[in-house]
């Protein structure tokens, strides 16, 4: 059964869950700020999975000096919710207008993160490599002659020798800026050197602290990124390729971005815009795309509230959009013509308590919570109204749709059993009083849940949680705060416990968020061990292996608890072919089209 036949479509009920749609709006407007946001009106492309990291053979990821790849790329496989059609059977021509809740205060990339872009500047930028559904890694023969060349060897010195490690790009040739400048070395200089003197989210995972040297190879057209280790991440470094030299000084880094009019020469890719309003955007095909034809002529992304939507519908002025509220989904339903896709997304709710201080330093007391919640109640809570049946999230390193993926419920034998917790709790020496709530030497067992001010969903999820740990014996009280605070008030450690929305990285960095100097305030030597020997284990599946291991002790131990992934939901015109919610896949959008 696929993720997709998890997610069942139902029409909401006449009382809908208010909570969900206010903390919908919430995150879309965030994440839409910033630029980091989900597939929903993302289409982006999350990060591929370092298990096809550095090639060897067919595809596997051992670094073996002097070898190289096949020169042949496999484009990745579509999953079934973006109507996967092969180029033959898309239409040339056409249009596509897509509507979405908002447009970003700025437009800048350098403000976001390099995998998970909105449909406008996905179109629109360089792609080394692409990712299947589940993940999974493949270098795109538009940018790049040959699957990069990776060769493993050491520094020599006093003491043992240190491991290296080079990979070669070979460009291809007729790869260019949209001014017609080829992409070249100084390029990818540029931005590393960007990333390593001023990290942002744009630099987020990919490495650059790894990487020691950047020099072209035997032409113009090859580059060699030297790594201080044999980094198993490698392909993350410029999977998005560089950023234009040009685009690195601080003043373009820190400026904002309110129109893209005369920012064309700074990309690269199938489409460019031609026409940037306050509520509009329009792409058309790039005159210099050396690449396969883009299928549509044009791509046109505007700004439709909710209200709007079914009318704009109507009238034929926009083809599809992302559906966040239960009201707007139980409308649309109903018109003609509109097929629902639905599928997981790159973004996955967390439960984080604060292991660093109060009742909840002590992983007895942890392990009762992971025992006394019904996740699942939570996710069906969180989610009422659009109704998609969500499987809880058993994984703190892998995602469902990754082929890695182990239950750890199955292999820990941990489940919702509110018998288990309260034993737990007995034997941490809370005992129950006459109220109900638990106590230990004149102390109750208590503790804060933090709330943004106007987040809807975080205080649905408090108030679940307050009634199931209450069965248990725990007193939870409820901490409204300025959402601005928020950031400082976590890594200050000043909280027990909240809800936070993670999204999808590469699982060697999943597993690096577990390491000592996390913003839990946990530690466990054997983590960090095998945090770092993930890091540079270039090997996939000795990879695998070790963050399966780094997992286990993670959920022992519970830290966080994962949720539940969040759903994507598109309604879209019937016909549309290569577009909508793809797991971890990218959205090719040279492919994207109508079927005849």
């Amino acid at each position: 059964m696929t993720i997709a036949d998890h997610l069942t479509i139902a029409h909401p009920s006449t009382k809908q869950h208010k909570s969900f749609i206010a903390w919908w709006a919430l995150v879309t407007c965030l994440l839409v700020v910033s630029l980091a946001g989900c597939g929903a009106w993302g289409g982006g492309t999350p990060t591929p999975t370092a298990d096809q990291a550095a090639p060897t053979s067919a595809d596997s990821s051992s670094v073996q000096p002097g070898t190289t790849a096949p020169a042949t790329a496999v484009p990745p496989s579509p999953g079934p919710q973006t109507n996967p059609v092969s180029r033959d059977g898309v239409v040339d021509g056409g249009s596509f207008s897509l509507g979405v809740p908002a447009f970003p205060s700025s437009w800048n990339p350098w403000s976001l993160t390099p995998f998970q872009l909105n449909p406008v500047l996905d179109a629109m930028t360089p792609r080394f490599f692409a990712t299947a559904a589940d993940g999974t890694l493949h270098w795109d023969a538009t940018w790049l002659t040959g699957q990069p060349v990776v060769v493993g060897g050491s520094t020599p010195g006093f003491g043992p020798p240190v491991p290296t490690m080079t990979v070669t790009y070979n460009l291809n040739p007729k790869a260019a800026w949209n001014d017609g400048t080829l992409i070249s070395v100084a390029d990818f200089q540029a931005t590393w050197q960007a990333c390593v003197a001023e990290p942002g989210p744009a630099c987020a995972d990919r490495g650059f602290d790894h990487v020691t040297a950047v020099d072209q190879g035997n032409d113009s057209h090859q580059v060699v990124v030297t790594y201080d280790t044999q980094y198993a991440s490698w392909p993350y470094t410029f999977a998005r390729g560089p950023f234009r030299a040009a685009m690195v000084s601080a003043d373009v880094r820190d400026q904002p971005w309110t129109s893209l009019v005369g920012t064309s020469p700074d990309f690269s890719g199938p489409y460019v815009v031609s026409s940037s309003k306050q509520s509009t955007v329009t792409l058309t095909r790039n005159p210099r795309w050396w690449g396969a034809t883009p299928k549509l002529d044009t791509i046109t992304v505007s700004v439709v509230a909710d209200a709007d939507i079914e009318l704009s519908y109507l009238r034929q002025d926009i083809d599809g959009f992302w559906v966040t509220d239960p009201n707007l989904f139980s409308q649309a339903s109903t018109l003609s013509g509109i097929v629902v896709r639905r599928n997981l997304g790159a973004d996955a709710r967390f439960l984080v308590m604060n292991c660093a201080q109060g009742p909840l330093s002590d992983p007895i007391v942890r392990q009762a919570v992971l025992s006394g919640l019904d996740r699942d109640e939570i996710s069906q809570s969180d989610l009422a109204g659009l109704k998609p049946n969500v499987p809880a999230l058993d994984s703190v390193v892998w995602r469902s749709a990754q082929p890695q993926y182990v239950d750890q419920t199955l292999q820990s034998k941990t489940s919702f059993d509110p018998a288990t917790a309260k034993a737990l709790l007995d034997q941490a020496g809370w005992v129950v009083a006459n109220n109900g709530f638990r106590s230990r030497l004149g102390v109750d067992l208590t503790w804060d849940f933090l709330i943004p001010q106007g987040d809807s969903l975080v205080e649905n999820e408090a108030f679940n949680l307050r009634v199931q740990l209450a069965a248990i014996g725990v007193r939870l009280t409820l901490n409204y705060v300025d959402p601005s605070t928020l950031a400082d008030l976590e890594s200050s450690g000043q909280y027990a416990m909240t809800v936070v929305t993670q999204s999808y990285t590469t699982p060697a960095a999943a597993g690096q968020r577990y390491a000592t100097g996390n913003q839990w305030g946990y530690s466990n030597s054997d983590v960090d061990a095998l945090a770092k020997q993930a890091l540079s284990q270039t090997d996939s599946s000795t990879q695998a292996d070790i963050l399966d291991q780094l997992a286990t002790a993670v959920w022992q131990d519970v830290p966080v608890l994962p949720l539940y992934e969040v759903p994507e939901t598109l309604m879209v015109r019937d016909g549309l072919a290569n577009y909508g919610p793809d797991d971890l896949g990218s959205i090719l959008w040279e492919n994207v089209g109508w079927v005849s």
